[in-house]
């Protein structure tokens, strides 16, 4: 291929691209034609509340709570034996554990009941006597007063398999080869050309434009936080996806002030983010096609490309073999987890010709706005009061809480977001002198909104951001602060549980709650593993975990991992992972190569977000993850050496001065001359 690629890089990039999609399809079908065959049917049964109208809403909560019980004991050893009675032939209790789940569905009266086996009729049978059996004896045995039990969904035969499913398999390997063989290829090509990664010439900060797309921003957030009538807000989403198109650092700015806002319900599901991401992303394409600036397809967009394009494999009802509740949580996260790579090619490409100091400083602004909201509601007397409330979320019947989550469902992720806004702000106060006083004030208010989220995954994270950033810096200062950071964790760690608790007294450091919370994390966590195990290879489904993890964690409402680590490799499989994994570290180290104002600050994010993910799962959420995508994108676009180290034009080198000129003499004396020589 070496020689080949230096004769004719086109036909090697065809030709490896061939062998590469070949090789994909082979090992998809030699996969499917090894795993053995799993079948799966579900059915479902709804709880009927029988209460006296005046007590019916305090009825419903308690059918909530009853049916996990429920659910948890239809896979209990004393009712499985009874399933494995009513199935022929019979089957004992030990042989059905991994046959049979039961799941309470989230803020529904509805109990699922799986069956699986290597038959579709003997999945149906298992599922149909399981939900049977919980009829029959489930309200008895929990002494569920005024609960019924009613079977809404018999169990169906299953059409498919449930995870060596060819159509999706093949789809999946074809791309996943083409993918590695043009990104390799391209490699080769590149190397044998001997091609230079030159930046191109970059143009200062656009003030007007960042200014312009402030304003419009800042509008959004106006109208967001007042909770204006839908036609006004979708008319100013409108008018910034215009501007956005027309002037892409105007829709840069926006990115950056609008990405911490709560999804409103006008743009539901797809969110304001992913809007303003395609409509600056368009505006940047305009922007290239009348300059005629085209760049070679490179290995990372390769990448990044065919792991979007296995990734959407999920959201084809046709294509995936999921039923429609799967489809809709895999188009969920492929709507976030693709809208953040495209957010990192924005952001390169912006930086690529324009300074983009200014707009990560925009960014870090609007995370402490943000993060303020966040100390506003700890503050509160009463939360449900407060202003601004299209901004702050909070249960609709809660008037006090113990942990802030400002615009944020969960305050894990909102403590992560102000995490990640630290790192940066500090970041850019290193590398841009000018801001620093802004980033400070903003650093302070980040500081408080991590602290009144009262996550330890979060105040983890930050604390490995922090030293990272200043190990860059002093490598001896990044270890002693290090040091510090363990020993204060180690020291505090008790007291921020009490306070979690909403206890004042210090003397009871870990509450039932917490340690109940922690161990259904951790049985969650562990439930990967074997949810990998159902298909190493290509996994169980994009998006698929809080379903397959049914089966190890019961009635737990921790569907998924808590571990993005975990996820991506239970629901993606190696082929996935391995493609992640690549493209991630293509990212990093075109990161390391940035320039010094920006490369430190982005490093730290990026080592502060890999250590989140190993208990949360932001990628899952662009609110949470879009101000990393935009620093990265950013640093990795801004290949350009400092202005102090740009090459000088040689000086001349210094010679000894040309001897003096005689003086010329006057007309009169020049003639005297003249004559006198005559």
């Amino acid at each position: 291929m070496p020689q080949l690629a230096a004769r004719n890089p086109a036909a090697a990039v065809a030709s490896a691209a061939a062998v590469g999609l070949l090789l994909g399809l082979a090992v998809a079908w030699i996969w499917v034609a090894i795993a053995p065959p799993v079948y799966t049917s579900e059915a479902q049964v709804r709880l009927v509340v029988d209460a006296p109208a005046g007590r019916a809403q305090d009825a419903v909560r308690s059918a909530m709570s009853q049916g996990a019980v429920l659910a948890d004991l239809a896979v209990s050893p004393v009712e499985l034996a009874n399933v494995g009675r009513r199935l022929e032939p019979p089957m004992a209790a030990a042989d059905l554990e991994e046959h049979v789940a039961a799941r309470k569905q989230p803020n529904l009266l509805l109990i699922t009941v799986s069956g699986r086996a290597d038959t579709p009729a003997r999945a149906a049978e298992i599922a149909e006597a399981a939900m049977a059996n919980l009829i029959a004896r489930g309200p008895a045995e929990v002494n569920a007063t005024g609960i019924r039990l009613v079977a809404v969904e018999h169990a169906p035969l299953p059409r498919q398999a449930t995870f060596s499913y060819l159509p999706r398999h093949l789809i999946i390997g074809g791309i996943a080869g083409l993918t590695v063989a043009l990104a390799l290829a391209l490699h080769v090509v590149a190397r044998r050309r001997g091609a230079q990664d030159v930046s191109a010439t970059r143009r200062p900060i656009q003030w007007v434009r960042l200014t312009v797309g402030v304003v419009a921003g800042a509008a959004i957030v106006a109208a967001a936080a007042l909770e204006v009538p839908a036609a006004v807000y979708l008319a100013l989403v409108a008018a910034a996806a215009a501007i956005a198109v027309l002037a892409p650092a105007a829709g840069f700015a926006m990115l950056g002030i609008t990405i911490p806002l709560p999804d409103a319900a006008a743009l539901s599901p797809l969110g304001l983010p992913p809007v303003l991401i395609a409509a600056t992303g368009f505006g940047m394409l305009i922007s290239a096609m009348a300059r005629g600036h085209w760049s070679r397809p490179s290995p990372m967009i390769v990448l990044g490309l065919g792991y979007l394009g296995i990734s959407a494999v999920a959201g084809f009802p046709n294509l995936n073999g999921f039923d429609g509740d799967q489809t809709v949580d895999a188009i969920a996260r492929l709507i976030q987890v693709g809208s953040g790579l495209l957010l990192v090619a924005v952001s390169w490409i912006y930086a690529s010709g324009h300074d983009p100091r200014a707009h990560l400083a925009v960014a870090v602004v609007a995370a402490a706005f943000a993060s303020s909201l966040g100390v506003v509601q700890y503050m509160a007397v009463d939360v449900s009061g407060l202003p601004l409330q299209g901004l702050i979320f909070h249960p609709d019947d809660a008037t006090t809480i113990t942990r802030a989550t400002g615009p944020f469902v969960n305050p894990n992720y909102f403590g992560f977001f102000s995490g990640l806004g630290l790192v940066l702000a500090m970041g850019v106060a290193l590398g841009v002198p000018r801001a620093r006083p802004m980033m400070i004030l903003a650093a302070v208010v980040l500081i408080a909104g991590l602290f009144v989220s009262l996550s330890r995954g979060a105040m983890l994270a930050t604390a490995a951001g922090v030293v990272a950033l200043i190990w860059t810096r002093h490598r001896g200062a990044g270890t002693t602060v290090a040091i510090v950071a363990a020993v204060l964790v180690a020291t505090f760690s008790s007291s921020l549980l009490v306070l979690r608790s909403g206890t004042p007294d210090f003397t009871a450091p870990y509450d039932v709650a917490t340690q109940s919370s922690d161990l259904g994390r951790f049985a969650a966590m562990l439930s990967a593993l074997p949810v990998w195990l159902n298909d190493p290879v290509f996994g169980v489904g994009f998006g698929q975990f809080g379903h397959e993890s049914a089966w190890f964690v019961g009635s737990s409402l921790a569907t998924s991992s808590h571990n993005e680590f975990l996820s991506i490799l239970a629901e993606q499989g190696i082929i996935g992972t391995a493609l992640l994994a690549t493209l991630a570290v293509g990212l990093a180290r075109r990161v390391l190569r940035a320039d010094e104002r920006l490369r430190a600050g982005a490093v730290a994010v990026l080592v502060a977000f890999a250590v989140g993910w190993i208990t949360l799962e932001p990628l899952a959420s662009l609110q949470t993850s879009g101000l990393v995508w935009l620093a990265v994108g950013a640093a990795a676009g801004a290949t350009w050496p400092a202005p102090e180290t740009l090459p000088q034009p040689a000086a001349e080198t210094p010679t000894d001065p040309p001897p003096a000129a005689e003086p010329r003499p006057r007309r009169g004396r020049r003639r005297r001359a003249a004559n006198a020589g005559a």
